[in-house]
């Protein structure tokens, strides 16, 4: 019998979840600590990840999701008023496999190509 303290919650990992992870765990290690705003990061997926064009409908339902789900922290600029974005304390668990199955090889290493 399992103790209800000892069940993880999972989480469904999409496809498009992974480079969204994935973008903000390099910059993270990249050390950018500021939020990173919601137009460049669609940016950075679309020219690293993608070959085709990135949906803007689906990318930003997803990042809606993924702040419901506490995967990601939203940020808003007042001034600017554009969204922004960083990893969770959970998201930072799974963000170094995303990165792995996005990049095929693990981030230490892509940084040292780069």
């Amino acid at each position: 019998m399992t103790n209800e303290n000892e069940i993880k919650p999972k989480y469904r990992l999409r496809k498009n979840h992974k480079p969204i992870y994935a973008i903000l765990f390099l910059l993270e290690k990249g050390n950018v600590k500021d939020p990173i705003p919601s137009t460049r990061l669609a940016e950075l997926i679309e020219t690293t990840c993608m070959t085709e064009e990135l949906s803007r409908k689906d990318y930003n339902r997803t990042c809606r999701t993924l702040v419901s789900h506490g995967m990601l922290e939203r940020y808003y600029n007042s001034q600017t008023r554009r969204v922004a974005f960083k990893l969770t304390e959970k998201s930072l668990i799974i963000a170094p496999d995303c990165f792995f199955d996005v990049f095929g090889t693990d981030v230490s290493s892509f940084m040292k190509r780069t």
